[in-house]
């Protein structure tokens, strides 16, 4: 089904460092040719990564670069391979193209879920441009610095017991369990998180350590340091010290 609607279907920011931030699902969009097929409660597109726009408000004085999308993840999920693979095989998840919300009613109305040409119409139009301007922009934080980190911001409900068991920490920093980030980074954010106030390095609600996250304070002083041990001069035994003083302040 065209979609017909012509504006661009995502924002990049370039950074003048290394860091890419990625808000795959701050979108709220819905192309006014699918609106109808959803049920009136999921035009509410309640599951959106509400206030990440604050909340990440910093990340451009830092010279990090942001890639936002446009669209509802209700369209599509930016954050799911595109031959829509579980992210967590065999408990419950939410598709490339979700059909529930994340309590687990349909999102659709009756007979109106996408079909495989629509699912694929959606992942031409949408997803594949957003991955190719994240896979470009990528290569050129590496050419220009030598490196490049990615940033996944996101946001969710603390409980949502049709997706997971218990309460969700405050805040995770996530690795996917060690495969998408560099051992040498983990260690330097775990090193940070000796005394740095209310920060959490997890997999992705799989965590290492929990601690309370009081506000964007704290996850700006988290992201300073991060910066500071990547690409500033400061050694990790004196970020360390002064990170725990910032953070009594904070």
């Amino acid at each position: 089904m065209p979609h017909l609607d012509t504006a661009p279907s995502f924002t990049l920011l370039p950074g003048r460092t290394p860091l890419l931030v990625s808000l795959p699902h701050i979108g709220t969009f819905i192309p006014e040719a699918l609106r109808p097929a959803y049920t009136e409660r999921a035009l509410a597109v309640e599951d959106t990564d509400w206030h990440l726009d604050a909340l990440y408000d910093f990340a451009r004085e830092m010279g990090a670069g942001l890639l936002m999308p446009r669209c509802s993840r209700y369209v599509i999920d930016l954050n799911r391979p595109p031959e829509n693979t579980p992210m967590y095989p065999g408990a419950n998840n939410t598709e490339l193209c979700p059909t529930r919300f994340f309590t687990g009613e349909p999102i659709y109305r009756d007979g109106c879920a996408p079909d495989a040409a629509e699912i694929d119409h959606r992942r031409a139009t949408y997803w594949q441009p957003y991955h190719d301007a994240l896979s470009a922009e990528l290569a050129r934080l590496r050419a220009a610095h030598g490196h490049a980190v990615l940033f996944d911001g996101h946001s969710i409900r603390a409980e949502l017991p049709w997706l997971f068991e218990g309460r969700l920490p405050d805040l995770n920093l996530g690795t996917a369990s060690g495969t998408s980030c560099a051992p040498s980074l983990r260690a330097a954010l775990s090193g940070v998180n000796a005394a740095v106030v209310g920060l959490l390095l997890a997999s992705l609600y799989n965590p290492v350590w929990t601690s309370a996250i009081q506000g964007p304070a704290d996850i700006f002083l988290a992201l300073a340091v991060f910066a500071e041990l990547m690409w500033g001069r400061m050694p990790v035994w004196l970020v360390v010290p002064l990170c725990g003083v910032m953070g009594l302040w904070l």
